[in-house]
């Protein structure tokens, strides 16, 4: 790389592109091979020195201190991440969240900050260490278009201010804007290629990255029939999920929703269509093997082994052999209500414990998609507000989550996308920023159809 230039690295997921972050960033050292940064070889340097020396990353998904507020978060990294005085890292904080349109929440406790503040959060500590190399693993996950197109202005200004990027990330086209040039990932090799005048590069085999589609999915659905016996419950769905999106499934009983899920979990299967994570075809994958590819369901229910403690029951989920950050810990420190119930029987828990130890348990095969089918169900509306509460911190992580829910408000507060279904097809596919709960209420109950039909008589 020249000093300055901004590369973006794309390639589906397990083609090595954070490894190589990590590597870069001095997270562990490579096997062979050197990094030479500013002329001098730094392969045997620890992360703390390359961040000294100016070689700096963000993380995918937001660890800001808890009990912190954001101003003394930014605080930390200007202070300990590089040799300043007390008064040059105070006007770093306030030049860092300036720059990131963060000075209007600088004292609010970080851990109550959304997915979109997180990020900016994430990018104004990296900028309080004056980098001269900034290291962005998937800072647009989980975002809206609108609030990735936020970053980019941002990302941009630090350009301009001679700043060099390299840029992990699945929406390709907000990296058309700011890389100079493209490198495509697979199996841990790169095949490198200039922007073209149109703007969109040649990868691998000749495959466009063009402008149009450019968010990579980690699942597709490709015209999906599935059957109760002679009852069709799942009619022609076709949709994908791209890589950390919360996505809303709504739509009244027997709508199709959660035979849809029970068939994307493999607990179901379809008379025709395809099911694709990451471009492989689940056809013939059963149920237990999507686990260990990192598809995770929370069944309607719940379905816990009654007679088995909490800890019992969290413990099933970690026999997929998955690697990830999920373990027992984390998830009692996400569902802190569990702690004193760790060694209880889940048949004696209340129905908003055994909600939460029915996540936990998914989580802890550590998925690359989370399903989620009413987790409202048979719970009281205070209940269910603290299941929410404590879900804010997986909603905003961005994990990537199919919900099935029957609260239309809620589901819409929570999701980036909203998708209706009725009578096992799809009949509004929206953003949710895009979308009103009237429109929801018409595609729910085939009012849009009935107008259609009125019109035309």
């Amino acid at each position: 790389m020249g000093d300055g230039e901004a590369v973006g690295i794309v390639g589906p997921n397990g083609a090595g592109k954070t490894t190589l972050l990590n590597v870069l960033a001095g997270a562990f050292p490579p096997n062979e091979g050197s990094i030479t940064f500013d002329g001098a070889n730094v392969t045997s340097r620890t992360a703390a020195e390359r961040c000294r020396s100016g070689l700096v990353r963000t993380h995918q998904i937001p660890k800001p201190f808890s009990g912190m507020t954001t101003f003394e978060n930014v605080f930390v990294a200007a202070s300990h991440g590089s040799a300043a005085s007390r008064d040059e890292a105070y006007e770093r904080v306030v030049d860092s969240l300036s720059l990131c349109g963060m000075l209007g929440v600088a004292n609010r406790p970080a851990d109550t900050l959304g997915l979109l503040d997180r990020k900016r959060l994430e990018l104004a500590r990296a900028l309080a260490t004056q980098p001269r190399l900034l290291l962005l693993d998937e800072i647009g996950g989980g975002l809206t278009d609108g609030e990735a197109s936020e970053l980019v202005e941002t990302i941009l200004e630090l350009r301009r201010r001679g700043i060099g990027i390299v840029w992990i990330e699945h929406i390709v086209h907000i990296l058309l804007q700011v890389a100079e040039r493209l490198i495509c990932m697979d199996a841990g090799r790169t095949r490198r290629r200039w922007r073209t005048e149109n703007g969109h590069e040649q990868c691998g085999g000749g495959q466009g990255l063009s402008r149009r589609n450019t968010r990579m999915s980690l699942l597709s659905i490709r015209d999906l029939d599935v059957r109760h016996g002679l009852l069709q419950a799942v009619r022609g769905v076709s949709f994908d999920i791209g890589k950390g999106e919360v996505l809303a499934l709504v739509g009244a009983n027997g709508a199709g929703k959660t035979t849809l899920l029970r068939s994307i979990a493999g607990a179901h299967l379809p008379s025709s269509g395809s099911i694709l994570l990451n471009d492989e075809d689940l056809a013939a994958v059963p149920s237990h093997k999507r686990i260990a590819k990192g598809i995770a369901l929370v069944p309607e229910g719940r379905r816990l082994f009654s007679q088995m403690t909490v800890e019992e029951n969290l413990l099933l989920g970690k026999t997929s052999g998955r690697k990830g950050d999920w373990d027992i810990d984390r998830v009692l420190d996400a569902f802190p209500n569990l702690k004193p119930r760790r060694h209880a029987k889940t048949g004696h828990l209340s129905g908003g414990e055994q909600q939460a130890t029915a996540i936990g348990r998914a989580l802890m095969s550590n998925p690359d998609i989370l399903l989620l089918d009413e987790v409202s169900l048979g719970l009281s509306p205070l209940v269910v507000d603290r299941v929410y509460a404590q879900l804010q911190s997986l909603l905003t992580s961005g994990t990537t989550i199919v919900l099935v829910e029957q609260d239309l408000a809620r589901a819409m507060s929570v999701a980036s996308r909203v998708i209706c279904m009725l009578e096992g097809r799809i009949v509004l596919d929206r953003p949710a920023a895009a979308v009103t709960r009237e429109h929801v209420t018409q595609a729910y109950f085939g009012l849009h159809r009935a107008a259609g039909e009125r019109s035309a008589s």
